[in-house]
């Protein structure tokens, strides 16, 4: 239950940056141990157990975050409460940007499609998260489309040396987390400020080495080329593993929204075709369903709850949809590299991690890959952060830490053989 609170009358410093209290550096009870820290050591906010009493998430010090995350990255479901005040008002506001970007970029029926808005928008780096390598690798060169497919690989920070140092193996090799970027399979790629923040954070929070793919976009190339493409930047990843200081036997996959899409048909592509062996699959609201084609053909609650919900409507990820997979039956409507939640086979591929949020149109796709791959003896972890909307990992904003968090602690456990 909610632990009393240590008197703050003799508490002259923070206990972990020991930093005098004064007027300016004030004290801060945690809301978990109860004791008193500075500001910047008590500033995360997080959802803790119901038996804690609290109705909203509150601030807690640094050490208590991560025990709470660590302990519901472990946990086989979690839900985190809802708020009663429902989305934040930060959120509300990053929504519709993102809808008004959405539409200036031709994302509707009958316009014209220009990515270059998003390009823009996406293209400060302001901030960089610190790294001690970053290499621009190509894997393929297509000659058909004279274009390259190209990673993107981050090493962590010398400053997480101790981190780093437990998780290497033989020869210093060092694990790794293949990603595929969000996007909705038409935007973004490894250069955008939101891409490569994001890999540069799981790079040093793990740490691994971080292989971020730069597969090639719809509308100009239709399914299968981006699911292509990650898989054979997977198994180069794989094939020069030695190359790039990184142990073969311990490469995992991950992606947000659709590159969960592409991350799960992946996994498939590699179980069906003998390889490369993944030790993990991390899933972030994936959308796992493109063959979802008008009101009157959907299927999954929460796409109908939030039809014109927050970050995107069903007139937006319909667009995307349509500019990535052509419909049946120039692309079958079971077919599983495209619908992995309708793939008639589950077993066979790695543990999984898949976070979903409560606030978003794929909230029903996600829960049900869960269902289905437990059913066929798949081991999942699954929380779903019930106060966040799509696009929320990496935002910076709600849920965002703790789903970073949980994220890089179920990883380096997977990493080191103790999940």
């Amino acid at each position: 239950g909610r632990p009393e609170w240590e008197l703050d009358s003799s508490v002259k410093f923070c206990p972990l940056c020991t930093i005098h209290f004064n007027i300016i550096n004030r004290k801060h009870h945690c809301r978990k141990c109860g004791k008193v820290f500075c500001g910047e050591c008590c500033s995360l906010r997080c959802s803790l157990p119901s038996s804690y009493g609290y109705e909203e998430r509150e601030r807690v010090c640094s050490p208590c975050f991560i025990e709470i995350v660590g302990d519901r990255s472990r946990q086989d479901t979690v839900i985190t409460p809802a708020s009663k005040h429902g989305v934040s008002a930060e959120t509300r506001l990053v929504s519709a940007a993102h809808k008004a970007m959405l539409w200036k970029m031709g994302v509707h029926e009958g316009s014209v499609f220009d990515r270059s808005l998003s390009d823009i928008m996406d293209s400060s780096n302001k901030g960089v998260i610190p790294i001690e390598q970053v290499q621009d690798l190509v894997v393929a060169h297509h000659e058909h489309d004279n274009e390259n497919l190209r990673v993107r690989v981050y090493t962590p920070s010398i400053s997480v040396s101790s981190s780093r140092n437990a998780l290497r193996g033989a020869e210093g090799a060092l694990p790794a987390l293949v990603w595929c970027h969000t996007g909705g399979f038409a935007t973004k790629t490894v250069e955008s400020a939101s891409v490569d923040g994001l890999c540069r954070l799981l790079s040093n929070q793990v740490p691994c080495v971080v292989v971020a793919v730069d597969y090639r976009l719809a509308p100009e190339h239709k399914f299968p080329v981006a699911v292509n493409d990650c898989y054979q930047a997977t198994k180069w990843t794989f094939e020069n593993a030695r190359n790039i200081q990184i142990d073969p036997s311990r490469i995992a996959i991950g992606g947000d929204g659709a590159g969960g899409n592409l991350a799960a048909a992946t996994c498939l592509m590699a179980r069906d075709k003998g390889g490369p062996a993944l030790v993990k699959q991390v899933l972030i609201y994936p959308w796992l369903d493109l063959h979802v084609y008008g009101p009157d053909a959907e299927p999954y609650m929460s796409r109908s709850e939030f039809a014109d919900g927050y970050m995107l409507s069903r007139g937006h990820y319909a667009w995307f949809m349509h500019a990535y997979v052509p419909p049946p039956p120039l692309v079958p409507a079971e077919e599983p590299y495209a619908c992995p939640v309708k793939a008639a086979r589950l077993d066979g591929l790695p543990p999984a991690h898949i976070i979903t949020a409560g606030l978003d149109p794929f909230r029903d796709e996600g829960e049900l890959y869960v269902k289905r791959l437990r059913e066929q003896g798949v081991r999942v972890k699954h929380t779903r952060y019930s106060n966040s909307t799509h696009g929320f990992f990496g935002s910076g904003i709600d849920e965002n830490n703790e789903a970073i968090m949980e994220v890089a602690l179920s990883l380096s456990a997977e990493f080191r053989g103790t999940y």
